[in-house]
This record gives structure tokens, sequence and C-alpha cells, in this order.
């Protein structure tokens, strides 16, 4: 039987991908997030729990990762950001060291949020360069990507 964090390394390095990079100056207006990492998972079980049902209240995707998964991408040094909103859940993201993916928001957002979330993010991550990718079918993060100053390059 696979471990969790063999699964999530095939899912880092599988083929046919867009990738993309970033160049991270930190010094992005913030919003407020939640930045969950091995010192304080076990405060944030909650949250967490809330952001993937979010998720999966909107959009139906067989390798949505579960609580479970989170622990063991945590103790594998991942960091998991976190949206919320008056309403609760609203959007999450990880990154793997400079690696960022899993980016997700919820339709109920208010215009703009999406990369407001983003760059709050990356004035916590200490790269100045962040790469991420995405299937070809999947338009709507490229569109995001853009807006966010990426730019497309070859990974191999």
């Amino acid at each position: 039987m696979k471990k969790r964090s063999d699964n999530i390394k095939e899912f880092l390095n599988r083929g046919d991908k867009i990738w993309w990079e970033f160049k991270n100056t930190r010094n992005y207006p913030s919003i407020p997030i939640i930045k969950v990492d091995s010192t304080n998972f076990k405060n944030f079980t909650k949250e967490v729990q809330e952001s993937i049902d979010c998720f999966l209240s909107e959009l139906e995707w067989d390798e949505m990762w579960t609580l479970d998964d989170s622990q063991d991408r945590i103790d594998n040094g991942m960091i998991l950001f976190l949206l919320r909103d008056a309403k609760g859940a609203l959007g999450h993201t990880w990154f793997n060291g400079n690696q960022w993916f899993n980016w997700y928001v919820h339709k109920r957002r208010e215009q703009g949020i999406s990369l407001k979330f983003i760059l709050s993010c990356w004035n916590q991550i200490e790269h100045s360069r962040i790469i991420c990718w995405a299937e070809p079918w999947n338009v709507a993060p490229q569109k995001g990507f853009e807006k966010l100053g990426g730019k497309i390059f070859n990974n191999k």
C-alpha cells in the first residue's frame, strides 16, 4: 500500500503540464489569512476540514486531499494557507518550498480576493521565485497566473 506522501510526490511530479514562474518581492498588501504548518496544525484541524468541505460543496475532484493527507503534507514540510470570511472557509492553497499548488477560492468570494489571497501568502514564503503548474485544459488558474505576472517556462 502506498503512503500518502508518495501520492503527493506523484501529483507534484506528473507530466503534461504547463509550468509558470513568478517573482516574489514579499512586499504585497496583505489580507488576513491563516498559515498552517507543523507548529500549529493541531490548532487548525477544524478550519482545514471546513476548507476541504467548502471545496467539495462546490467541485467534484477525485484527487481532493483529506485531513489525513493534510497532516501528512504538513509532516513533510509543506505549508497550507487558509482564507476565511464571515461565513467560514473561503479558500486554501499549498506550498512545498517554492512550489505552489492546489489554489482554490469559493465562488462566493468578492471580486479580486483570490489574487489578494495569493499575494498575502507570498509575503510569508521565503523564496524570491515561486513556481506552479496547471494542466493544459485548466484555463481558469492560468488566467490568474497571468494576472499575478507569471511567465511560462520549461521545467525539463
